[in-house]
């Protein structure tokens, strides 16, 4: 079958021959492992973007734990200033009661 073919055709089929030995392997073997690469690359930036953002997520909680505790700080340090307007305000409603209940009453503090 060689022998029919003429030497053009016979240097193209041998530089045919050639490309196919030189690419062949890489068609073969490696181009399914550069997807998988590409693949696994992908997949890694997308890591890498949820870790940023979850640390993002973690700052900020962090720093919304500290402003929780400053601000429950200062709830329980003004909750004794509400106890005593409390005192204060039952103070005020009793003598307000008391006023009232005399009103009418004569003077009982009057000596004669």
């Amino acid at each position: 079958m060689l022998n029919k073919l003429k030497p053009r055709e016979i240097k193209l089929l041998l530089a045919l021959l050639v490309v196919a030995i030189l690419f062949g392997p890489y068609w073969i073997l490696y181009r399914p492992q550069s997807q998988a690469l590409e693949e696994n690359q992908n997949r890694l930036e997308l890591v890498k973007r949820n870790i940023r953002v979850e640390s993002t997520k973690l700052r900020n909680r962090a720093s919304i734990e500290r402003e929780h505790e400053i601000i429950l700080n200062e709830l329980q340090r003004s909750q004794g200033n509400f106890i005593k307007l409390e005192e204060e305000l039952d103070k005020v409603i009793y003598l307000n009661e008391l006023s009232l209940e005399f009103r009418g009453k004569p003077n009982l503090l009057k000596t004669k």
